[in-house]
């Protein structure tokens, strides 16, 4: 008998160009395992293609993993399809969350052959790379894109960008949000300690990169009337890492601040069940799931007014949205969020519910299913 919710069974090969044991992974690898993981305790065979060096290689409880490539150079689509291609017969769905399975999904455009190919463009912003790579990157996603038999994407905002960038019909694109962690909602949900006479914990979480806007936090923090401590957590490049610490000494606040480097997720969580109040500054955001994991424990949360970051933020509900790139407003929202413990407690709670209603993964997990029924119905079709 099958597992509740399953339609049938269905074999699954996903595409992946990172494993979740790298510190610098990013949200659309960890999504792609996760998303593994629950597919499989739906009954579904999940098998995932990874282009990385074997040095990363780890082990994936419950999940088959096959490395691609020896070597990061040859991680491109020409190679994950010669990888790939005598192992496609054996899957009804590819799923790829990456460039790299572009020509698996040309393949399916032409020879209308199974497996049928699903694509999800996890970001659609251009990337903080040189001019040829971003370029190259754009062409071999769009045309995955375009050939994919359903693309699914994480938010409105992100169905608008796709449709826009790759030339696309918006009723093309599946809305599928990402799941947040049950350990999120498992998280002490007790009320927090009293601000009264000890500094406001503040935590940040992403990539150590120009797009999470980290430089403008620092400047928000130095400008703050309450005594709070910052904890940012997450990997990044040396020079960058080494940039936010410069400035942290520039700004007088290295004391106030604590950049931790990569932790493991149950830590995170657990980081953010002692904080006080979410805040990042992104310039750029196509859903913000951090946003969404921090609501899940209760923390309320400041974000900023870019990308799909309001569909996961109630402005006014579940935390507050600013300007991005205005050090200002920001600090003038953290000095009046951390002066009403009332509204925090408030916030905390609408978001915990929020998130439980709209980003579960049982959600995501019905939407990704009927995507891959939609893919399938138009083979038969």
């Amino acid at each position: 008998m099958n597992p509740p919710n399953v339609r049938e069974p269905r074999r699954v090969l996903q595409i992946v160009n990172g494993v979740p044991w790298q510190p610098d992974t990013g949200g659309g690898i960890l999504y792609a395992f996760d998303l593994g993981r629950r597919l499989q305790e739906r009954g579904h065979r999940v098998d995932f293609l990874v282009a990385t060096e074997p040095a990363n290689e780890g082990s994936l409880e419950g999940t088959s993993v096959t490395f691609s490539f020896d070597i990061h150079k040859r991680r491109s689509p020409i190679s994950m399809y010669r990888k790939a291609r005598r192992r496609l017969p054996d899957y009804d769905i590819v799923h790829a969350h990456c460039k790299e399975g572009a020509l698996i999904a040309f393949r399916r455009r032409w020879t209308r052959r199974r497996p049928r190919f699903v694509m999800t463009v996890h970001n659609p912003a251009p990337r903080r790379r040189s001019f040829f790579s971003e370029s190259v990157r754009r062409r071999w996603e769009r045309l995955a894109a375009r050939c994919a038999d359903v693309v699914c994407v994480p938010s409105e905002y992100s169905r608008r960008a796709v449709a826009e960038a790759y030339e696309m019909e918006a009723s093309r694109l599946r809305v599928v949000p990402p799941g947040v962690p049950d350990e999120c909602f498992e998280a002490s949900s007790k009320p927090r300690p009293s601000l009264a006479g000890r500094p406001a914990r503040l935590v940040s979480i992403g990539r150590i990169c120009g797009q999470k806007g980290f430089d403008i936090l620092l400047e928000a923090l130095a400008k703050i009337e309450h005594d709070a401590r910052l904890k940012i957590i997450g990997d990044g490049p040396a020079a960058e890492v080494e940039t936010l610490e410069n400035r942290c000494r520039e700004l007088g606040i290295e004391d106030r601040v604590e950049l931790t480097g990569f932790v493991p997720r149950e830590q995170i969580i657990e980081d953010l069940a002692q904080a006080d109040l979410f805040v990042l500054a992104s310039r750029a955001e196509s859903f913000g799931m951090v946003y969404a994991e921090a609501q899940a424990v209760g923390l309320p949360v400041i974000g900023t007014a870019v990308g799909g970051v309001p569909e996961v933020i109630a402005d006014g509900v579940t935390g507050r949205l600013v300007p991005p790139e205005e050090s200002d407003a920001l600090a003038q929202m953290i000095d009046e969020l951390l002066g009403d413990e009332a509204l925090l407690q408030e916030l905390g709670a609408a978001g915990r519910s929020r998130a439980r209603e709209r980003f579960s993964w049982e959600t995501s997990v019905d939407r990704t299913e009927e995507a891959y029924e939609e893919a399938l119905g138009k083979g038969r079709s």
